[in-house]
């Protein structure tokens, strides 16, 4: 009985979650910045930035992890230079550089492209060494997704002051640079669960993001706002919640799920038993069966 009611409590609690704004408050004489909704991880994460230290986030799919990337940059852009700010703030660029493991170093830095008439090589730089160079918010979605030669290009950013391009050029990092990565795993590889096509990330890689790695997970409180429509998020918390004992490793239930089931239902006019229905569609019998037991 007392857990049925400590489990009625907790729902009442958190259908009383209501969309609110956060807020950051330099320290020093400066003005607000309204952030909106956000991760509880996001304090963390724009401290990081704001001291420009390279920060990884690693957590599960569809956890927010780059949403909270744009909602740093744009924080960024409205603080001053003196609470962690952009210096050029109408300079700055904002990049989201998707990796896989069939990337090439090409794919990071630019290619170079020949000149028909004469021959000759020209190197076409890419969007991730323009923010490198003018400064801005550089997020490598799925870092741990590259491969040998193309993980090293990538850490050329991460590490050094200076970037040495395929034609020679030395490209100087701008003071404004931050660079966030995300990541499904904290660099383990491939394995049992639903990232299989992680790869390793060595020692030397993770010690690039010392200090700055943040375990960013589901956060039901979060999600119940981000979604503001409790019918469908506690069913998405329930089918998470039940998966998960079930020991069902490779079925994620993000807050992707719940934003497009609350467009089926608020757009649409679908009804809960045929969003039910469609969420378990990609389950297979074996899963399904160990999760209704």
């Amino acid at each position: 009985f007392t857990d049925h009611v400590d489990t009625v409590m907790e729902e009442k609690v958190n259908a009383l979650a209501l969309p609110r704004t956060t807020v950051v408050k330099p320290l020093g004489d400066f003005d607000e910045v309204k952030v909106g909704i956000a991760h509880p991880c996001f304090d963390e994460a724009l401290d990081l930035a704001r001291a420009r230290i390279n920060c990884m986030a690693t957590g599960p799919a569809g956890s927010g992890k780059t949403h909270a990337a744009r909602q740093i940059f744009d924080t960024l852009k409205a603080l001053p230079p003196e609470a962690g700010g952009f210096a050029n703030p109408d300079k700055v660029r904002f990049h989201v550089e998707s990796c896989h493991n069939e990337m090439m170093p090409s794919d990071i830095v630019g290619p170079m492209i020949p000149n028909i008439s004469d021959g000759s090589e020209n190197h076409r730089m890419s969007e991730s060494v323009k923010v490198f160079r003018d400064g801005g918010l550089l997020v490598c979605d799925e870092f741990d997704r590259l491969v040998g030669g193309t993980a090293v290009a990538a850490n050329m950013a991460l590490a050094n002051e200076h970037w040495t391009m395929p034609d020679g050029t030395v490209i100087t990092k701008s003071p404004d640079l931050v660079i966030l990565v995300t990541t499904n795993t904290l660099g383990q590889g491939k394995g049992r669960g639903p990232y299989s096509a992680a790869e390793v990330l060595d020692g030397a890689t993770l010690n690039r993001f010392a200090v700055g790695i943040i375990h960013w997970g589901y956060d039901k409180a979060f999600e119940r706002m981000l979604v503001g429509d409790d019918e469908i998020v506690s069913f998405f918390h329930d089918l998470r919640d039940r998966a998960d004992k079930a020991g069902l490793v490779n079925r994620i239930i993000s807050p992707r799920h719940m934003l497009n089931a609350k467009k089926l239902k608020h757009i649409l006019g679908y009804d809960m038993e045929t969003i039910r229905s469609m969420s378990l569609r990609d389950w297979n019998r074996k899963d399904l069966k160990s999760f209704l037991r």
